[in-house]
């Protein structure tokens, strides 16, 4: 039979032990930002500033970082981020592109479709269509799910032999298998916004985007390319 201390030690052990088992699960949530880092509240609380500068506000070079886009699904919020964790420069811009439904898809990369520094697309909307090059977005987690860095420039090329579509790393390192990109099979002509990095909605390397037509959907395909630096 325990006493009474020992009554007390068996609970202090007890909490103790679940204490450890809820930090472990929390760093092995598969939404959780890469390397454990999560979202400080002031940022998840109200991600916004998503318009280009004021008038006759430059905004800031985009330097040579590698970006993607990140689905947070604590604050419900899809971001923009620097492959190589380097910290978002506020004032940044992006063009924000949200095709319509069946103008885009997202490719994994595999072990099946994926050589060197290449992964093949195989799509009814890429395939056998050489004069259509299509845009890519590197996507870290589709759906929510996954997450896998590529800090590497990527293009795209026609593949004649394959009739297929390649994604491909332009500095000729190794294609990471599991990487993602949202590819658009149409010209992403005019941007439906363009996203600035502020104060207000900028975390470490990434920046926060808010607008209704992606809010909350860890399945939307949206495209961010960096805006060139006006003046």
């Amino acid at each position: 039979m325990l006493d009474n201390r020992g009554w007390v030690w068996a609970a202090f052990v007890l909490l103790f032990a679940t204490f450890v088992v809820l930090i472990f699960m929390q760093l092995q949530r598969p939404d959780a930002f890469p390397g454990g880092a999560e979202p400080p509240r002031q940022a998840a609380g109200d991600p916004s500033g998503t318009t280009g500068p004021s008038e006759g506000e430059q905004e800031a070079s985009t330097g040579d970082h590698n970006i993607g886009v990140w689905y947070d699904a604590e604050v419900r919020r899809w971001a923009i981020f620097n492959q190589d964790l380097a910290d978002m420069e506020e004032g940044t811009s992006f063009d924000v592109h949200v095709p319509s439904e069946g103008a885009a898809f997202v490719h994994r990369a595999t072990a099946e479709n994926t050589a060197e520094d290449e992964t093949y697309l195989n799509d009814p909307f890429t395939n056998a269509i050489p004069d259509v090059p299509p845009s890519v977005t590197q996507n870290w987690n589709p759906g929510g799910e996954g997450g896998t860095y590529n800090d590497h420039p990527v293009g795209v090329r026609y593949g004649a032999e394959a009739r297929q579509w390649v994604v491909f790393n332009e500095d000729g390192e190794a294609m990471p298998e599991g990487a993602a990109f949202n590819v658009s099979v149409l010209p992403l002509g005019e941007p439906a916004f363009v996203h600035r990095a502020t104060p207000a909605n900028v975390t470490e390397n990434r920046t926060y985007v808010d607008d209704p037509r992606v809010n909350g959907d860890p399945d939307a395909i949206i495209f961010a390319t960096p805006r060139q630096r006006e003046g």
